[in-house]
């Protein structure tokens, strides 16, 4: 966003080609858009018809504008689909801040996750620091439902813990945090493991 000047960044169609190629590089973008101080879309490239909204009221929005960079938490919005933002703050000539703001798609997301699970015991999923889940688990339920379960101790690194409930039903979990030196993130990678299932992998070696 600070390599390129303004005046190209709110132009449809190249935003559209910086859209392609974060497509083929990386994966998972679903659009890009220019939003100025004011939360109105100045730019956009993507899938959906939103041309021309204004976001000023939107919390990841206030949030966003008053950070260098942002990630979001999942959420709906004006598309009514679950998705992520990140976004990045940067300044016209004219000392105005505006957002690059790139979107997200969670499917893909949580297909990935869905891919690390070893066995129907093993439940892989990501928390917000409120304990509403912001991808589906397979215990606990669908997106934006409440997890009831005690949010972990933050730690900057990974944890793996044992609550203590009914030996039939023990279960270990390992979480992780996600944060980097570059952004803070709302989420927290959340791996539950029935106990029987860990050490029945060690007595079978």
């Amino acid at each position: 966003v600070n390599e390129l000047p303004y005046y190209t960044l709110i132009d449809n169609e190249h935003l559209a080609k910086i859209l392609g190629n974060l497509k083929l590089g990386f994966g998972g973008f679903t659009d890009l858009s220019i939003i100025d101080a004011d939360g109105s879309q100045i730019a956009y490239a993507g899938p959906f018809n939103l041309e021309g909204k204004n976001y000023k009221t939107q919390s990841w929005f206030t949030q966003g504008i008053e950070q260098d960079s942002f990630i979001s938490e999942v959420f709906t919005g004006y598309r009514d689909i679950p998705h992520i933002i990140i976004s990045v703050r940067s300044e016209t000539a004219y000392g105005r801040h505006f957002l690059l703001r790139a979107t997200l798609d969670t499917q893909r997301l949580m297909d990935m996750l869905s891919s690390y699970k070893t066995n129907v015991h093993t439940d892989i999923f990501l928390l917000n620091h409120s304990g509403i889940l912001q991808t589906p688990s397979t215990i606990f339920g669908k997106v934006f439902t409440t997890a009831p379960i005690t949010i972990p101790a933050f730690s900057d690194t990974t944890q793996v813990i044992t609550p203590e409930i009914n030996k039939e039903n023990a279960y270990v979990i390992g979480y992780s945090y996600i944060d980097t030196e570059a952004v803070t993130t709302p989420f927290i990678l959340m791996v539950h493991k029935k106990k029987s299932d860990v050490m029945g992998t060690w007595l079978n070696l």
